[in-house]
Formats: structure tokens, C-alpha cells, sequence
């Protein structure tokens, strides 16, 4: 992978991969590199979604959180050209992982809920666990990492609701 991101670096489409560097340095236009990427439709609407949402949006630009690491060299690794015109599947493979992965560090946190929903039916005690997701922000963008478990509705204390199966957990 490291042969790939070096060749990435020699053709100018991402920063220089061999850094620990976990920081963005205050002169690197960030809006400019995520700017770059709109050419690629894999990228391409996120990116108009940090770039051209007001700030109060959910899906608009965040500063990234600087990390603990700077190697004083280099910056964090990110996407520096477009790589929609990638042929090799290796070097798309790379270069989408970078790209995802520095839009996410430009986007708002996601944000959920652990729900726990006790019911009484007949006598019966049931529970069911659950997430609720109130705001994506970065899982919409790296899709390697998912908030999962079974997603239940908003629902109030004391409100009613049908059940459509019931399931026996030893």
C-alpha cells in the first residue's frame, strides 16, 4: 500500500504519505483542496455540501481537530489533485481511502443516541435496544466506519405504539 501512496505522491494527487503528522497546518486551504474533488462524483456532492452550506448545516465545513502528532515536516496526509481519472484499481482504491478520509476530518461530528425502549404487553416484559442517528456528519463521507444497530423510532414515555414481531433471545 505504501509502494501506491508513494506514486500517488510522485504524481501529485496526495500530500507525502510516510508522515505521522495528525495536523493541518493553519496556512493549508483546506476549502481549496475540498474544492479539488468536485470533479469526482464520488466525492462531488459532499464536497458542495461542506463548501456551499452556511455554517449553522450540519453537513458544512468543520475545522479539524488538530491531532497529538506533528512530525514538524509534513502535513497530515490529504488529497492535493483530482483522482477521477484513475485507471490502476490499487491506486483508485488509495487514493479514495485518503480522499474519504481527509472530507471526513473537514466535516461535522455525527451524532447519536442510545435508545433503550421498555414495554409491558399482556403481563409481559419486552426490551428492545437501539440507536438513534440525529446528525450523520462524517459517516456520510467514510463509509468504512457505520454507527449500527437496529434503529428505532423517537418515541416519548408513555406513547403507544404496534409491535410487529416479537423474537425470543436465550
Amino acid at each position: 500500500t505504501m509502494e501506491i501512496a508513494e506514486k500517488l505522491y510522485q504524481n501529485a494527487l496526495i500530500s507525502y504519505p510516510r508522515t505521522e503528522t495528525e495536523i493541518f497546518k493553519p496556512g493549508l486551504d483546506l476549502r481549496d483542496l475540498i474544492d479539488r474533488q468536485r470533479g469526482d462524483p464520488r466525492f462531488a456532492s459532499f464536497c458542495g455540501d461542506l463548501l456551499d452550506k452556511p455554517a449553522n448545516d450540519p453537513r458544512s465545513f468543520c475545522q479539524p481537530r488538530a491531532g497529538k502528532r506533528d512530525d514538524e515536516a509534513h502535513p497530515s496526509i490529504h488529497p492535493t489533485g483530482d483522482g477521477s481519472q484513475l485507471t490502476d484499481q490499487r491506486q483508485k482504491a488509495v487514493f479514495e481511502l485518503v480522499t474519504r478520509h481527509f472530507l471526513a476530518c473537514c466535516a461535522k461530528d455525527g451524532v447519536g443516541r442510545q435508545t433503550l425502549v421498555d414495554a409491558d404487553i399482556g403481563g409481559e416484559k419486552f426490551e428492545a435496544r437501539g440507536l438513534i442517528i440525529d446528525q450523520r456528519g462524517w459517516l456520510d463521507i467514510y463509509r468504512w466506519e457505520r454507527w449500527s444497530g437496529t434503529q428505532l423510532p423517537l418515541l416519548q414515555e408513555g406513547q403507544a405504539f404496534s409491535i410487529d414481531r416479537v423474537e425470543l433471545v436465550a
